[in-house]
């Protein structure tokens, strides 16, 4: 009697998780033409922030961290309950596989501050890239000649900025007080209780 097949459970996915899209594209090797963007990076989890150049690459379709360099730094991430199958610009498999994981970080660019969802792979000698998903939300004004990039049509036609830029001061907020809050000298604090002084 032949075996019925297994059904495959579904993986129930968390609402961020939805978001993500199905399948990410990676674009080739960046070469002496190549726009690179001097950024800074805070974790949304902990207190750890980062300087970097990030390559500026309308042929990936979303914005990746270098899974090395996010480890070495101890960026915290977000395990994916599937993966999301990584392909190259001519359609064949990444060699790098699947993204398992994600970034949640603060990106700040020349006053720019918003929240982005960093994809993990790795990235060979690029430690971060933005791609065209981001080139479309905030269309910046790019000159090619001198390789500057301004964000000058933000205020005017990107709604979010505003609001990503409340919600990054919230996050420094929270930040310091988990990391860098004093504690009072000469008391120790019980929950439930008063303090008392030591003697």
């Amino acid at each position: 009697v032949p075996l019925a097949p297994r059904s495959v459970p579904l993986v129930r996915k968390e609402k961020w998780e939805r978001k993500l899209p199905q399948r990410y594209v990676v674009a080739a090797s960046p070469g002496a033409n190549s726009l690179h963007l001097p950024l800074e990076i805070q974790s949304t989890d902990n207190a750890v922030q980062l300087s970097l150049n990030g390559l500026v690459d309308c042929g990936a379709t979303s914005d990746f961290i270098d899974s090395t360099y996010a480890s070495e730094n101890r960026l915290p991430v977000r395990q994916l309950s599937q993966p999301i199958p990584v392909y190259n610009v001519d359609g064949t498999p990444n060699k790098a596989g699947s993204i398992r994981q994600v970034a949640d970080v603060v990106l700040r660019y020349q006053g720019h501050s918003e929240r982005v969802q960093l994809a993990v792979t790795r990235l060979g000698k690029q430690k971060l890239i933005l791609g065209y998903s981001w080139l479309r939300k905030h269309n910046p004004e790019i000159n090619w000649d001198t390789q500057e990039v301004k964000m000058s049509r933000c205020p005017s036609s990107c709604s979010t900025c505003t609001e990503e830029s409340r919600q990054e001061r919230r996050i420094a907020r929270h930040l310091r007080c988990r990391h860098g809050r004093p504690q009072r000298r000469g008391y120790a604090a019980t929950p439930g209780r008063r303090r008392r002084r030591f003697r």
